[in-house]
């Protein structure tokens, strides 16, 4: 959360005349509003929350945040699967954009179909990082999320961990323009 990975996708878009540009949020919205929490406890909470559906029957090793995060990850890995394999069937260039698409998310016969161009994108600095939070209004306000910042922080960490196992680039959004030049240059790299 707070990285810029809305920001960025919008920008790369319009770089490459992208028309499709899908948020995985909008997948996890389509859940809740589908399951109730006693079915899908997971997705009736933003990614730095999920630990609250998390219950006691999980390993006492198992760290809650990410646990949650997990669990709300793979239930949002379905539905972004069947829309990467719609684009792929359709030959239609799309952006997917979210903090659940985790390294790794898409199986490889679904990626040997299409060119998947992946990235993690993140914010290495701290204060900067907790200063993206304030330009948030609305239904989002910057209290929520620096009320959480501790657990967005450790989501990071985690996933930039991940990135590094599947060899998946890691992008440091602390300038826009630059990570949008090296999230350009992935592309063509891949094309």
């Amino acid at each position: 959360a707070g990285v810029g990975k809305s920001t960025l996708a919008t920008l790369l878009a319009q770089r490459f005349g992208i028309t499709r540009v899908i948020a995985t949020d909008v997948i996890r919205h389509v859940l809740r509003a589908s399951f109730s929490p006693d079915v899908m406890p997971e997705v009736h909470y933003s990614s730095f929350e999920a630990s609250r559906a998390v219950d006691s029957r999980i390993d006492a090793a198992d760290d809650p945040d990410l646990a949650g995060f997990a669990r709300q990850a793979e239930s949002v890995a379905t539905g972004i699967e069947a829309i990467v394999e719609r684009a792929c069937e359709e030959g239609t260039p799309m952006i997917m954009e979210g903090v659940h698409v985790v390294p790794g998310v898409l199986p490889s016969e679904l990626r040997e179909r299409c060119l998947a161009v992946e990235a993690l994108v993140v914010v290495n600095d701290e204060a900067l990082h907790r200063g993206h939070f304030s330009l948030r209004g609305g239904d989002r306000p910057a209290e929520r999320y620096l009320a959480r910042f501790e657990q967005i922080r450790k989501l990071q960490r985690n996933l930039i961990e991940r990135a590094d196992r599947e060899g998946v680039p890691v992008i440091d959004n602390g300038n826009v323009d630059q990570a949008l030049g090296a999230v350009v240059a992935l592309a063509l790299d891949a094309a």
